[in-house]
């Protein structure tokens, strides 16, 4: 199911990035765009129709080799392999057979606008909330890519923590480099303290030149209070520059209040640029230029700061620092650093943001 959506999501991404850059563009050099577009679709298609899915299975492993020093064991696992008409593929090995909450989940879908009983859904419910269990509790290697061994992100995705897994009892995983060990660093300077991510579920990928990862506990939404940790970290595979980190260490109570009408906003501004300055996130400070703001509107929990630092001499676009000010505890929950364009300097969608709106969540 997870592979779908990840599926779904890329084509998705793709077609949104073509009408923004078709908006900017003359009649002629969409058609041009078109051709070229077409072309690539073209030789995607051919290259997955030649493309066996035990070439694919091999491509695959080898670059588990390459990235990961990991010689994947797929016998005992269940194995998932799709190639698509349009080129796009993806492969998984898991603990946890996904097809089963797959098919659950279309079941479920299906039902939408037919005369079901009460009871007969219910059931099918409880049986998908059994199957997420097995999936949250799963050992998953991934990878997704279009072409011929063209791979845009490749991962392994822990969350089994020597459980008992139906029966078989499953191997612990570690993966060592060196850019696990710079993100826990990144992550202890992020909060001032000693990181343990020992007993919580992790996922490692490389996605987009970039090492991306994440580290999270099991949260138990049904009891009035629970802790809730998220810890993630995006490091630039070439230059080991943290781009993104997140440190989420919350209990979360039911009822607690999510309105926060005195919350100032330059206040927010102020913790935010101190945080910067703090952890030398810019390297010249003087250079530091406010941006926006987002999520003024009281209704919403997380408090968005962005700030202009200079500009990418490869790209030409603006270098922009986006940090997250949580508003109940004054804390820094984020900060990342993106590149925009002129365009994207001039949207005012973060203005729809600062307003109250009843429905909003936090």
């Amino acid at each position: 199911m997870a592979f779908m959506k990840m599926k779904k999501a890329m084509s998705l991404f793709l077609v949104g990035s073509m009408l923004v850059t078709v908006g900017c563009q003359s009649e002629a050099s969409i058609k041009k765009d078109k051709l070229i577009t077409e072309e690539g679709s073209i030789q995607k298609t051919q290259s997955a129709e030649n493309l066996s899915k035990q070439e694919l299975r091999e491509i695959v492993l080898e670059k588990f080799e390459e990235y990961f020093n990991k010689k994947v064991d797929i016998e005992d696992l269940f194995e998932y392999i799709e190639i698509s008409d349009e080129g796009y593929w993806q492969v998984s090995w898991s603990t946890f057979d996904e097809k089963n909450l797959d098919d659950a989940n279309k079941k479920l879908f299906d039902m939408r606008g037919k005369e079901i009983s009460k009871e007969e859904k219910e059931k099918l419910l409880k049986e998908i909330k059994e199957l997420q269990k097995g999936y949250n509790k799963a050992i998953t290697y991934y990878a997704i890519g279009a072409g011929k061994g063209n791979i845009e992100k490749i991962g392994i995705r822990n969350r089994a923590k020597d459980e008992d897994i139906y029966g078989k009892e499953v191997e612990e995983i570690e993966v060592k480099r060196k850019e696990k060990a710079i993100a826990i660093n990144a992550l202890e300077k992020f909060a001032g303290k000693k990181v343990d991510v020992s007993n919580l579920n992790e996922e490692i990928s490389l996605e987009d030149d970039s090492w991306k990862f994440f580290w999270d506990n099991e949260t138990n939404w049904d009891i009035k209070e629970t802790k809730s940790i998220n810890y993630s970290v995006t490091i630039d595979k070439e230059t080991n520059e943290i781009k993104a980190i997140t440190y989420i260490n919350d209990i979360i109570k039911e009822h607690k209040s999510n309105t926060f009408p005195e919350f100032d906003t330059e206040e927010g501004k102020k913790i935010a640029l101190e945080f910067i300055k703090k952890h030398g996130y810019v390297e010249n400070i003087d250079d530091i230029k406010f941006l926006r703001y987002w999520n003024a509107d009281p209704q919403i929990v997380l408090f968005h700061v962005d700030y202009i630092y200079g500009k990418d001499e490869k790209t030409g676009k603006t270098k922009v620092i986006k940090v997250t000010v949580n508003k109940r505890t004054k804390e820094i929950w984020s900060m990342g650093k993106v590149l925009e364009t002129d365009e994207q300097l001039k949207s005012k969608d973060h203005e729809r943001t600062n307003k109250p709106n009843p429905n909003a969540l936090g």
